[in-house]
């Protein structure tokens, strides 16, 4: 997903995905192997829902983008849920955080785990995969507990954390790519001697 720098790029961008989601929606998913086709787009959505959460809107654009963002996501998490028969769930806000306080903690201590990690210089390229599969985690329990922001303190809390390991997280990626990068170059170096 790039970087989006402003409201007027996110609004660009989400377009894109909620065409992209709607798309999807439209393909008849009839195979496990196909079930891609939606959480590919799903990921996207989530993505895009956390990165664009506390951007300054600028008007309306960015809110109306966000919304329709929103229920194309509940749309493929209903396909996807009907795919393997599973009913979707009344709503119970309570249990809904529950839950997703401890997936939170959960995440958290996974985050943790590959920011305190130091791998074999043989390995970047596998921990950025790591570092990047924790940040699609996150940026998806942000986007599934937005709805609930500002239910309890301990939501408020978890979700400030949530930001700010995945700013961290963001950051090691970055340096783990750019190390893995610079790793290669000195082997293709190496090569030419």
């Amino acid at each position: 997903m790039p970087d989006l720098e402003n409201p007027q790029q996110a609004v660009f961008e989400g377009e894109k995905y909620i065409d992209n989601a709607r798309d999807a929606l439209d393909q008849d998913v009839e195979d496990e192997d196909d079930l891609y086709i939606w959480e590919n787009q799903l990921a996207a959505i989530d993505e895009f829902l956390a990165d664009t959460e506390d951007m300054d809107p600028e008007g309306q654009d960015l809110d109306e983008v966000r919304a329709e963002a929103r229920e194309c996501k509940e749309k493929l998490e209903a396909e996807i849920a009907g795919f393997f028969d599973q009913p979707v769930e009344a709503e119970d806000t309570e249990a809904n955080i529950a839950a997703l306080l401890d997936v939170a903690r959960q995440l958290i201590e996974e985050a943790e785990e590959v920011l305190e990690a130091r791998p074999d210089p043989e390995e970047l390229d596998e921990h950025a995969n790591e570092i990047e599969t924790t940040v699609i985690g996150i940026k998806q329990w942000l986007a599934d507990s937005e709805p609930y922001h500002d239910e309890t303190d301990m939501m408020t809390q978890a979700r400030r954390d949530m930001k700010m390991i995945t700013e961290a997280l963001e950051e090691k990626l970055d340096e783990t790519v750019s190390a893995w990068k610079r790793k290669v170059e000195e082997e293709e170096d190496d090569d030419e001697e």
